[in-house]
């Protein structure tokens, strides 16, 4: 069982976190699914001319978890006990990474890493088509962004410390 933990977002906001005891993540079962690498980014972004970075907003908190896994998140709050019903910040994220390569899987020219997702596009038109099926996507998965954080009509973009456009 984990305490609560909060933590400043911004000036406004403050998001509520679980703290579960160390070692919580270790006697999970490990679910081994890989993270794309830094290199198999860039070279899926290779070619691009036009990009958008879109975020989810809160993303773990959008995926939710069978009842088996639920029982084990459950924290302690003044009001009482909590159980989690959507993935919990802080616990491994690999099943994360599968479900938004499942989602995007029929979209070559998106690549998500964790929350994020990276559209490249060759032209103006492919690049409006791009956005509706990346939309399309998120929509059938109940999925939402965070406009704010989202960027679009890039002609280069930044990710990983490098900056990625028409020449690579």
């Amino acid at each position: 069982m984990g305490s609560t933990n909060c933590v400043q977002k911004n000036k406004n906001k403050v998001r509520v976190c679980a703290d579960f005891p160390t070692g919580f993540n270790e006697r999970l079962k490990t679910y081994n699914y890989p993270l794309p690498s830094p290199e198999e980014i860039f070279a899926k972004l290779n070619g691009g001319k036009l990009f958008s970075k879109l975020d989810l907003s809160e993303a773990y908190l959008q995926l939710q978890v069978d009842e088996e896994c639920s029982k084990l998140l459950i924290i302690s709050t003044h009001k009482g006990l909590y159980k989690f019903n959507r993935l919990a910040f802080g616990i491994k994220v690999a099943i994360f990474q599968q479900a938004m390569d499942t989602m995007l899987a029929d979209c070559e020219f998106a690549i998500p890493y964790l929350d994020d997702i990276l559209i490249k596009s060759e032209s103006h038109d492919q690049y409006i088509e791009h956005m509706k099926c990346v939309f399309a996507k998120i929509r059938d998965y109940g999925f939402t962004i965070s406009e704010r954080k989202c960027e679009f009509f890039l002609s280069e973009i930044k990710y990983f410390g490098q900056i990625i456009d028409r020449n690579g």
